[in-house]
């Protein structure tokens, strides 16, 4: 039998150590350069479900739609979702 703690309470425990400890310079610059790290991994991770993803015209204009309903005229996540499968059941 394997005892080890459940990951919830992991991220608790470090959480709270973070903020009674977040006034250090050390924590601040451990998060400075671990911030890029996360960003590429994040865009690393995108690329790849792109590639794999957009194989065609109707595929683009899919995402065109939701970048446009995102950030121009910024509607709510859920509702860009539920539009996009609409949509995706309309032209597909």
């Amino acid at each position: 039998m394997e005892l080890r703690p459940p990951p919830f309470l992991i991220i608790i425990i470090l959480v709270l150590l973070i903020i009674k400890y977040r006034h250090l310079p050390w924590l601040d610059a451990f998060f400075k350069g671990v911030r890029p790290a996360v960003i590429t991994l994040i865009v690393q991770a995108a690329y790849s479900v792109g590639k794999s993803s957009f194989t065609g015209i109707k595929d683009m204009l899919v995402a065109a739609v939701v970048f446009v309903g995102l950030y121009l005229f910024k509607i709510n996540p859920l509702i860009i979702i539920v539009m996009a499968a609409i949509l995706g059941i309309v032209i597909y």
